[in-house]
């Protein structure tokens, strides 16, 4: 593991009971997960390699549907946002829609939250632009990401 590595951690549960995944990156910047459950103890993820970002950024997770689907989220090149998601019964990782379409500062720390809303999942992520301006992008759904607020007011 990186010294000084950005940890993430969300939780759920499960018929497994309770459920924790905690991601954390390497020396070569591979973004890996550690799984608890209640039955199993701690374990390696069984996921693979969430992605790759630039060593020491921010990471962000949120996961719904009883850890069904996950999403983790992290400064990739140019300072693009990456999107990578895990969906139960696919074997891999995969890009999300909003990869590449919001841009954050490179020095950046992150934050998102996943919430249910009149039976619709959405999705906030939280960044810090190039202005020191924090802001918000947003999905509804399966609906397109869009601009969500900035902060401070």
């Amino acid at each position: 593991m990186l010294v000084r590595s950005p940890l993430v951690s969300y939780s759920f549960t499960s018929p497994k009971g309770a459920n924790i995944r905690v991601c954390y990156q390497d020396h070569s910047g591979n973004i890996g997960q550690t799984f608890y459950d209640d039955q199993s103890g701690w374990y390696p993820g069984t996921n693979g390699t969430v992605g790759q970002a630039d060593l020491n950024n921010g990471i962000a997770i949120t996961g719904w549907d009883s850890g069904k689907e996950e999403r983790v989220y992290f400064i990739g090149q140019g300072g693009k946002i990456v999107e990578r998601c895990h969906s139960s019964g696919k074997p891999d990782w995969y890009d999300g829609a909003l990869t590449g379409k919001f841009t954050a500062a490179h020095y950046s720390d992150l934050a998102v939250i996943s919430y249910q809303a009149r039976g619709t999942w959405n999705i906030r992520v939280y960044y810090e632009d190039k202005d020191n301006v924090i802001r918000e992008a947003c999905r509804d759904g399966t609906k397109e990401w869009f601009d969500g607020h900035r902060f401070p007011f």
